[in-house]
């Protein structure tokens, strides 16, 4: 059960998400029951952000290549600190929300994805987030120092942003994804359950609805039995199939990603000052 022979075509038109939204996620285009066909497409969209942008599809590093002496970083410290995996796992979030929203427009500048990035950027430190990093450390008012720090972070970061294929949606993987229940609670999830009771007077049979449901995780690897509301509808694809076609389309932009975090990447660690290099999401210290 793999994805298939033409999703290329879905990544061909564009890089990003808006296109493969509107050519992946129609799941009643026979009609139906409204609520049900509208929040089914919307978890559609939400998926294409999380999991499929922001987890599944692509991965970005932060690697000191060149710092020596002492002079505006301590290059020791600022190795250390760079290369560990809560700065890493920070500075990732950082880079994976602009790029899922801002630069691929999968996913809306909203809470959901602020609660995501939060998850990352204090994790167990809370409420003091991990950017900036302490060895940036410095006062602003310092501009020959903060010149100096600014231009040996530049020099010393190499950004890898590498695009991953999907994981492997075959029958023998349990089903494929499912529906995260840590750090996603907060995306729109539907149950089997929830299916049945919330949509019980729809002019739709259960069996469709679950197939649609089967269709938007990924559970079902064969396809679903034609009914009135699936039969000749290549406009809502499954999970598998959409997860596949953004993987393709996203190794287009590797390049176009990796400048854009480098160009911010010292601003985010707290070595530049300057307001064009200013993180994406700036942190800042909770204290109830």
């Amino acid at each position: 059960g793999g994805a298939s022979s033409d999703l290329g075509s879905f990544s061909a038109g564009g890089v990003g998400c808006s296109s493969l939204i509107s050519s992946m996620c129609q799941p009643c285009p026979q009609g139906g029951d409204e609520k049900f066909c509208r929040d089914i497409a919307r978890e559609c969209k939400n998926l294409f952000c999380n999991p499929i942008c922001l987890r599944l599809t692509w991965t970005v590093r932060t690697k000191v290549t060149s710092c020596q002496g002492k002079d505006g970083i301590d290059c020791s410290r600022f190795r250390t600190e760079v290369s560990s995996k809560k700065y890493q796992k920070a500075l990732a979030a950082e880079f994976k929300a602009y790029g899922c929203s801002d630069m691929l427009s999968c996913c809306d500048r909203d809470n959901r994805l602020l609660d995501w990035i939060d998850n990352s950027l204090y994790g167990k430190d809370f409420p003091f987030p991990r950017l900036p990093i302490p060895s940036c450390s410095h006062n602003s008012s310092d501009t020959e120092l903060s010149q100096q720090m600014c231009s040996k972070c530049k020099g010393a970061l190499a950004i890898e942003v590498e695009g991953l294929q999907c994981p492997d949606f075959s029958p023998q993987k349990a089903g494929g994804v499912k529906p995260h229940k840590s750090d996603e609670t907060a995306f729109l999830q539907f149950s089997r359950a929830q299916v049945r009771r919330s949509y019980s007077s729809s002019t739709m049979r259960a069996t469709e609805k679950l197939r649609l449901l089967n269709l938007l995780y990924g559970r079902a690897m064969e396809a679903p039995t034609p009914g009135p509301f699936l039969a000749g509808n290549p406009a809502f694809r499954s999970f598998p199939d959409r997860c596949t076609a953004f993987a393709l389309a996203v190794q287009k932009d590797v390049a176009k990603l990796q400048e854009k975090f480098a160009q911010h990447a010292c601003g985010c660690l707290g070595c530049c000052d300057d307001p064009a290099d200013e993180c994406f999401f700036p942190a800042l210290i909770n204290i109830p």
